[in-house]
């Protein structure tokens, strides 16, 4: 190998990390706290500070821990909750009163959390990349890099406090890990995929499903006639003596697993872990569910939900790339199939199962899957002219969708791939994290700016400030709302502006479905980044009476 071939895939990397790091930034910027931000840091900020571990405890620490990392590298932020908020369990309140009435701006604590979290993502990039490498040779890693660096979904994941991000490397790490254990059984590999497996139950307890797709891969892996074992453990005999030799070394992996949750909790905490898990299971148990999918609202949830998100959301390139190298998926040795194709596979199954249709987050521990099918293209090809045909082909998947989709600049939560539906008509189809996550308030901002600053009207889906974003409002219905409404009046003499969050237009949560549908058959003058549309009423007086009528 010549020094220009060690060199590229090295300056590919970093030309991939830095673009990717750059639409994070740029994606950091435009986003107001999502939904649960401010629960999450303020979480992770009180388990340092109290080793307390009662706020979001549905969800394990270890995310929320690193998250909070930064504010304690600062000067030390006071954390003195409301008592009976405190008492309560007043998780909404605690985090709206920590990011907005604490001694420093609120994006000067959120944005170095979010950098954790592209941090996190870019780590991601990097083993996808590598695992493309090792699977198919430096023009698949390089193709991984590349596709996984410009997915806009990761972007928009990495650049808000977002488990599903740590979720996925972890997970990702401990497939590979098996991937090489099975190929070459050593002790280093074994460990760190203990450890791997530990980290991801310590981000969120989904990961317990990830477990059984590992396991379910061990068993594929046997059953095609090899042998999965403990480290140094000779395994000989039929089928059977090999299968049962599995369950020890899960048993083993599972041990690892444990000792590496234990600190997340401080040790002393560890049993909040089962108790967490306990939690998330009863969530349903008291509120029910709402999910939007093609114009319905339904509490069940859809089987055809997530394979639906894939087509819609994630870009062409990789969707087309991806399909292609299915068919020929029978060429792969049997240890990619066990330990590549069965976890993601499991993983996926298992969320359609669930039905917890909220957005394409969920799934995102099974798309690396996507990323590595689509790089294996650049390995396709017997003869040079294949090989270029191949290249090119890949080289395509991975560019066109960037230069068609070049006006996301920071608005990557709300991406559609076009070839169903883009952000203009997405509503149609999607709903919820999909397209809006309470993100839009910096862009809604900006575009009230531009006509002067009105108050105006707004319908909401969210619990970030819109005044934190110099926005002057009335407030109509919305959801997530829980503080008292402003005092400022919109002046029917002037313009009438009207600004509705996507989730609201479609009805998921609010008790009159379609209250705000109307709106839909008229053209708004901006939507925003795709989350708020905002309509122009002005000498509208019957729109404007059917806008304030009584919840």
């Amino acid at each position: 190998m010549n020094y220009a071939q060690r060199i590229l895939p090295v300056a590919t990397l970093l030309v991939c990390l830095a673009i990717f790091i750059i639409r994070c930034e740029r994606a950091i910027s435009l986003t107001a706290p999502t939904f649960d931000e401010a629960v999450h840091l303020t979480a992770g900020y009180s388990y340092w500070r109290t080793g307390d571990f009662r706020i979001n405890r549905e969800t394990p620490p270890l995310m929320k821990l690193l998250w909070a990392l930064p504010l304690l590298a600062t000067d030390r932020l006071p954390f003195e909750p409301d008592a009976d908020q405190w008492a309560r369990n007043d998780i909404w309140r605690m985090g709206d009163a920590f990011l907005y009435e604490a001694p420093a701006k609120s994006w000067d604590l959120l944005d170095p959390a979010r950098r954790v979290n592209v941090a996190i993502g870019a780590l991601l990039v990097v083993l996808v990349g590598w695992w493309a490498r090792r699977l198919w040779g430096p023009a698949s890693g390089m193709a991984a890099w590349a596709l996984a660096a410009l997915d806009p979904n990761l972007i928009a994941q990495s650049a808000v406090l977002s488990t599903d991000v740590g979720l996925t490397l972890f997970c990702t790490a401990a497939a590979y890990c098996l991937w090489e254990y099975a190929g070459n059984p050593r002790r280093c590999w074994f460990i760190l995929a203990g450890i791997s497996l530990g980290l991801a139950l310590a981000t969120k307890f989904s990961a317990v499903i990830a477990v059984a797709g590992l396991g379910s891969g061990a068993i594929v892996f046997v059953l095609a006639g090899d042998s999965f074992a403990l480290p140094g453990v000779q395994v000989t005999g039929d089928r059977r003596t090999r299968l049962k030799q599995i369950v020890p070394a899960f048993v083993r992996l599972g041990l690892i697993a444990v000792i590496c949750i234990l600190p997340a909790y401080f040790v002393v905490q560890s049993l909040d872990w089962p108790r967490g898990l306990r939690q998330q299971l009863g969530r349903n148990e008291f509120a029910e569910p709402h999910y939007y999918l093609n114009g319905e609202v339904s509490s069940q949830g859809w089987w055809w939900y997530f394979p639906e998100v894939l087509a819609l959301k994630t870009p062409a390139g990789t969707l087309l790339l991806a399909m292609f190298s299915l068919f020929f998926v029978r060429q792969l040795p049997r240890r990619s199939v066990a330990f590549l194709l069965v976890p993601p596979a499991i993983y996926f199954m298992a969320m359609l199962a669930a039905r917890l249709n909220i957005g394409i987050r969920v799934i995102l521990p099974a798309y690396p899957l996507l990323w590595l099918l689509a790089a294996r293209v650049a390995a396709f090809g017997s003869t040079p002219a294949n090989r270029r045909i191949a290249g090119i082909a890949v080289a395509l998947g991975i560019l066109v969708p960037p230069i068609i989709d070049a006006d996301l600049n920071g608005r990557d939560l709300s991406y559609f791939n076009g070839i169903i539906a883009d952000r203009a008509d997405g509503h149609r189809y999607l709903g919820d994290s999909n397209i809006d996550w309470g993100q839009g308030l910096p862009i809604l901002g900006a575009v009230l700016r531009e006509h002067g600053e009105p108050v105006i009207y707004l319908s909401y889906a969210g619990t970030a400030r819109p005044e934190a974003h110099g926005i002057r409002y009335q407030r109509l219905p919305g959801w997530g709302e829980f503080r008292p409404a402003p005092a400022n009046r919109v002046d029917h003499g002037g313009r009438v502006l009207v600004a509705i969050s996507v989730s609201n237009l479609q009805g998921t949560y609010l008790k009159e479905p379609t209250r705000y549908r109307w709106l839909l058959d008229r053209q708004p003058i901006s939507r925003t980044d795709g989350s708020i549309w905002v309509f122009d009423l002005t000498g509208d007086e019957s729109a404007v009476k059917q806008l304030q009528k009584p919840d």
